[in-house]
């Protein structure tokens, strides 16, 4: 992890708050790419929830509980384009911001940049754990159609 320099002047309640409303813009824009329907509501939490974890983390850089959110983000059914809707939000909200500064600018993004990355990181884990419990479902479908199958044509072969 990089040294952490002092990123507090650039996070103001003003601005993060800004922020939030611009990433709830933004999932209720990617509303139907999500795996499940998701309440606008439930939007907008998530969306608050992001901007908390994002603000945590820029004042500490500790990465606590951003894995296993963005984790949780998969299950609950979020969309690959709206987690990167949202690290794209995060992202391009401080060069809006901080275009006149250019060294919060630089420390921003880096705080930025390592937040996302942890964000996709526990996503795409969370989506791989769900694909692979889908499959096993699937396989254990098919293994019990197929021994369905086997049981009716053994019992057929005995009636004839």
């Amino acid at each position: 992890m990089m040294e952490i320099m002092e990123v507090k002047p650039f996070i103001t309640e003003e601005k993060m708050a800004t922020l939030a409303q611009t990433v709830e813009a933004g999932l209720r824009e990617c509303a139907f790419d999500n795996h499940s329907t998701l309440h606008p509501r439930r939007l907008a939490e998530i969306g608050a929830r992001q901007v908390e974890l994002y603000d945590a983390f820029l004042r500490s850089r500790e990465p606590d509980g951003i894995l296993a959110e963005a984790r949780a983000l998969a299950e609950e059914g979020l969309g690959e384009r709206t987690v990167i809707r949202i690290t794209s939000t995060l992202s391009l909200f401080w060069v809006e911001q901080l275009a006149r500064d250019p060294d919060l600018l630089r420390e921003a993004a880096s705080a930025t940049h390592e937040y996302t990355s942890l964000l996709l990181e526990g996503f795409m884990a969370g989506r791989e754990a769900l694909i692979l419990k889908e499959q096993e479902r699937t396989r254990l479908a098919l293994a019990a159609a197929q021994e369905s199958q086997k049981r009716e044509r053994t019992a057929g072969d005995k009636d004839a």
